[in-house]
């Protein structure tokens, strides 16, 4: 039965890992998961262009801070705060600190938040602040990521998903303002 699981997470979970002196990043994505995308990485010297992605970035800052566009200005993330970039949100990354960043990521995409607001009878959230402090919040996103990367049980890493994005719609989510 174990053989079984980890056949299926092997099918359902595929990696891909990069190093370049002392940066390094791992991207993983859950199949299973409507393609759900996850990463680790440590960066000193990366610096990203502003650029866009099709899903929303949920992170947690691990060590070091985080400095980044979004929504018209700069903002900082220190470490253990939350990074919010919504869907096709144009931003950049850089280092806030000399020693750089760490930081986990969730790429969830506007189809699972909307999934999950269908439940709710709310509409696919918006995320006002770019960088929130919520300790409780950073810390179910932690054990959701971990879980994503080397949990095989199908049900624990949906249902850490499913309670993270809705605990984070609840909490920091607002409807879009009008163009």
């Amino acid at each position: 039965m174990a053989e079984t699981a980890n056949a299926q997470q092997s099918k359902s979970l595929r990696h891909k890992s990069r190093r370049q002196g002392r940066e390094r990043a791992t991207y993983r994505l859950a199949e299973e998961l409507g393609g759900l995308e996850t990463l680790s990485a440590s960066y000193h010297q990366q610096n990203f262009g502003r650029h866009s992605h099709e899903g929303f970035t949920l992170g947690i800052i691990d060590s070091g801070a985080q400095r980044f566009f979004r929504s018209g200005g700069d903002h900082v993330a220190p470490k253990h705060s939350i990074i919010l970039v919504n869907a096709d949100e144009v931003h950049n990354g850089r280092s806030a600190t000399e020693n750089g960043w760490s930081y986990r990521a969730l790429y969830p995409t506007p189809e699972q938040f909307a999934e999950l607001a269908l439940c709710s009878k709310q509409q696919v959230p918006w995320f006002a602040e770019p960088v929130v402090q919520d300790p409780l919040l950073a810390h179910l996103i932690a054990i959701t990521h971990e879980a994503l990367n080397y949990s095989s049980n199908r049900l624990q890493r949906e249902s850490l998903l499913y309670e993270t994005l809705s605990l984070l719609m609840l909490r920091h989510g607002r409807l879009k303002p009008a163009a």
